[in-house]
């Protein structure tokens, strides 16, 4: 609980400076194994605009075991594309991580992706995604997951603009690291 606090509250602090240039997400996401075990975590994160090009970034993940918070710079090249580069810490007797992580987007499509390393080692996530249906209320996307310690899967999301909200499903999920796991992830994004 100490750990979710801390990171909620790095999260709120860097995000107080919310104004027209700045955006702000928190998402809750369950990993569920194919045995029925579960992972909860929350993640979110904070960008501040200085220029229309350069700002920072703030981003936190929390799960019942471990915790990571990273600060960096945010960089958009492009109205098509987006890069951070941070460095941040990790509940790891050796606890510096650093991550980088690109999004491009196009028309309808979208792709995310991030790597990270530190003192527990390395994770990825590469994430793409294809809007099928779009409407004033919702829009529906189907895309693909690529997430360490989860697997490579199929992704379908339903976002709702006006609710600020998004819902997203990923699985069955094949682990290349474990070829008996079958895992599937569940999340709910807020972005207001």
């Amino acid at each position: 609980m100490r750990r979710i606090s801390m990171c909620l509250a790095l999260l709120c602090v860097l995000a107080s400076n919310v104004h027209a240039q700045s955006s702000f997400w928190v998402e809750s996401f369950n990993k569920v194994t194919r045995e029925g075990k579960y992972t909860p975590q929350v993640d979110g994160q904070a960008v501040s605009m200085f220029t229309p090009k350069v700002g920072v970034f703030s981003w936190a993940l929390v799960n019942n075991g471990w915790a990571e918070a990273i600060v960096g710079v945010h960089y958009v090249p492009t109205k098509h594309l987006e890069l951070d580069l941070g460095t941040g810490v990790e509940t790891d007797k050796n606890p510096s991580r650093l991550q980088a992580g690109a999004f491009l987007s196009i028309s309808r499509a979208t792709l995310y992706t991030a790597y990270e390393i530190g003192g527990s080692g390395y994770w990825y996530l590469a994430q793409g995604n294809v809007t099928v249906v779009k409407k004033d209320n919702a829009s529906l996307g189907v895309g693909f997951r690529f997430q360490r310690f989860a697997g490579i899967g199929p992704r379908v999301q339903v976002e709702m603009p006006k609710a600020h909200l998004t819902v997203w499903a990923s699985g069955p999920m094949f682990d290349p690291e474990d070829h008996k796991a079958r895992n599937v992830i569940v999340g709910l994004k807020l972005a207001p």
